[in-house]
This record gives C-alpha cells, structure tokens and sequence, in this order.
C-alpha cells in the first residue's frame, strides 16, 4: 500500500489543550491501524510550550498573522504531504474571531479536511457573524468537513455547510481510559482519601466557568465538610493567568482557598485519567454553549466518573438519557444541588455511571481513527 502523507494543523502536546490531546490521540490510533499513513503536525501556539516530539515539524504563532501564509506556502511546496487535516474552534487561531486561518487556507493548494469542535450557532456572541462567515469559508473550500456529533439540518443549513463532504465522526476516547483501576489507592497517591473530590481539568481560561464552582463551595462545605475542589491545567496566555488570578482571589475571598487547589503543572494522559479515576465527581462548568466536541465528557464517562455539566450543545447530547446531570449556565446553586444529589442518592449515581460508560464503549480510538484513515484514503482515491 502506498504512504499517504497527512499534516496536521492544531495544538500539540506538551499543551494542555483539549484538542492538542484529541489529535496526539488521533495520530497515534491511526499509526495503529494504518501505520502506510505518515503524520506530521504544524503546531499552533500561545508561547513557548516546552519541547515538543519529533512530529512536530513547523509551528504557526496564533497571533502572528504572517506566519499562516508561511505555514501553508511550505506545506504547499512539500510533496511529501498529500492532505492536510485542520482542527478548528474558536480561540484557537489570531485575528479578530479567528480570522487568521482564512490566511491560511487561501494559500493552502492541497486538499484538507476540517474538523469543527464548536458552531456559532447558539446565543449572542460579539463575533457571531464573523465566525458564521468563518465557518462558511472554511467548509466551501475544504475538501470534507467532520463533525464529532449530528446536528439537526435546520443547524447545518444555518451554517451553510455543503452537505456533500459532510462526515460524523465521534471524538475518540483513548482505551487506557477504560482500564480498572485500584482507586483506593490512587486516592491515596493523589491526597484525595477521606475527601470527596470535585475535578474540573484543561486549559484554564475564562470559558471554563471555574467561579461557578468556587461561588457553590461554601455552602458544599457546609453539608460536606471533607470536600475539596481540584482545577487542573496550564493557563497559557497573560489573559488566561489574569484569569487564573481572579479565581485565586475568590477563592480567598469567599474563604475556601484552603479546599480548593489549582495544578497547573503538564500532566501526561495516564496522569490526568488517573486523577479522574481518583475524583468522585467531574464538574464542567462551561461558559458558551457553542462546543459540539468534549474529550472530558467521554473520559469522565470511561473511567466511571459522574459527570456534572453546563447544558452546551455537546453535553446535553451525551448526558441525555440520565447519563450525567446538567444545569444552567452561571447557576452555583444548581451545581450545589447537583453535588448534593450524587452524593446523597448511590444507587442512581451508580446508574448514571453504567449508562455512561456503555455510551463510550462504542467510541474508543481505534473505530475513530479507522473512520479518519478511510476518509483521508478517498479523497486521495477521488483526486486520483
């Protein structure tokens, strides 16, 4: 069989995105199950981000708005590369909205696949009609447009997405999430015995929502004095450690910084599956109701990990049927009630857990990457 040469364009590891996860995730399932497909990456990044591994073979600066032309203009001039794949969402790239990537593109001369993990389909938003527009270029000129989860065809004719290219692959869950674990002694390791742990973990930035959870704290506290918050992740940009700063300080303020405790060191995937393993119950507190992509929500399913989240587009798909709980936006009592409620009802928590986990069954890396390897192969077999 002949190599086929995919390049990325995303976020890489040693960042903590979620989506730097999802395609370090993706590449090494697809080397699993089609190893004649040769993968490199173009990394977008905020700063420094440490070093990175050997498929990592050109960078994009997310606010230097020359080097997206750079980018595509040598990946145009590498024969070695035969489809591009672009992971998109909203704050990933520079310009106002996000508009960068369209620099790139219209430089870019080989056929590429995109990949949106959020739609500004939802709400008002300051850049909606940009993003709308963003969207709706991005889709006309790429050769197949994914998305991890269905969308209704009112929602794809708004966006005006081309429904010939369109393809639903689900976001892939990695199978070591699925692995039993010895969670009294991981507890132990990771200081969380004699606790019960509330986990929220990724890139820390104002779209997490974390004040939700500090604001639900004392009264948690007051009905379980042995909680304890947990927030794991980098804050990679000065408006992100602005952020990070703010929540410090209501923590301080509402006098519950002695429960809650920020990790922001890299931590690898076991790592972080581990912690999540460990955490009694994960807490996604989202802000914008646009994201239709959540590695989180699928790892918190895999490992058994009840999960409460903010009703965005996503979650409300995967919690439906009892297989999580969700609550309003900005609604610290809601979080309140939701804690209370898996801790003081075991049985339906252990229901919740069940359902949850036969719904991940189904979406575990290697079926994901099969589905990616086979649509990259036809649209080499179509240009053919």
């Amino acid at each position: 069989m002949h190599k086929l040469g995919i390049r990325y364009i995303s976020p890489y590891l040693p960042s903590q995105s979620g989506i730097a996860t999802f395609t370090a995730d993706l590449m090494q399932a697809i080397h699993a199950v089609a190893p004649h497909i040769q993968q490199t990456v173009t990394a977008i990044t905020w700063h420094d981000s440490g070093q990175y591994p050997t498929e990592v073979v050109d960078k994009i600066r997310s606010d230097v708005r020359a080097d997206y032309q750079r980018a595509a203009i040598a990946i145009n001039e590498d024969p070695s590369i035969d489809v591009v794949c672009i992971q998109h969402e909203f704050g990933l790239y520079g310009g106002r909205g996000g508009t960068y990537i369209l620099d790139f593109v219209r430089n870019l001369k080989k056929p590429f696949v995109i990949t949106f993990h959020s739609v500004p389909v939802y709400g008002p938003h300051p850049f909606r009609s940009i993003q709308l527009r963003q969207i709706r270029l991005l889709s006309q000129r790429a050769a197949s447009v994914v998305l991890p989860m269905p969308l209704g065809r009112k929602v794809i004719d708004r966006l005006r997405i081309p429904r010939k290219p369109l393809t639903v692959i689900p976001h892939g869950i990695p199978t070591i999430a699925f692995k039993k674990r010895n969670i009294t002694q991981l507890r132990r390791n990771l200081q969380m015995d004699n606790t019960q742990t509330l986990l929220t973990f990724g890139l820390i930035r104002r779209t997490k929502g974390i004040e939700v959870v500090i604001r639900a704290l004392p009264e948690l506290r007051k009905a379980v004095p042995s909680i304890r918050y947990i927030v794991l992740g980098d804050a990679p940009r000065p408006k992100d450690q602005e952020y990070l700063a703010e929540i410090q300080q209501l923590a301080q303020k509402l006098g519950v910084a002695d429960i809650v405790r920020f990790d922001t060191q890299y931590l690898a995937e076991p790592e972080l599956l581990d912690y999540l393993a460990a955490a009694d119950i994960c807490i996604m507190p989202y802000t914008v109701r646009d994201q239709i992509s959540s590695g989180t929500v699928l790892w918190s399913f895999a490992t058994g990990t009840p999960l409460i989240s903010t009703n965005y587009v996503f979650a409300e798909y995967a919690l439906a049927n009892h297989r999580g709980i969700l609550v309003g936006f900005s609604d610290s009592d809601k979080v309140t009630q939701a804690v209370m409620s898996l801790i003081d009802h075991p049985i339906r928590r252990e229901r919740m857990i069940n359902r949850a986990h036969d719904f991940a069954n189904t979406r575990q890396w290697p079926n994901v990457a099969s589905s990616y390897a086979r649509l990259y192969e036809s649209l080499i077999e179509n240009q053919a």
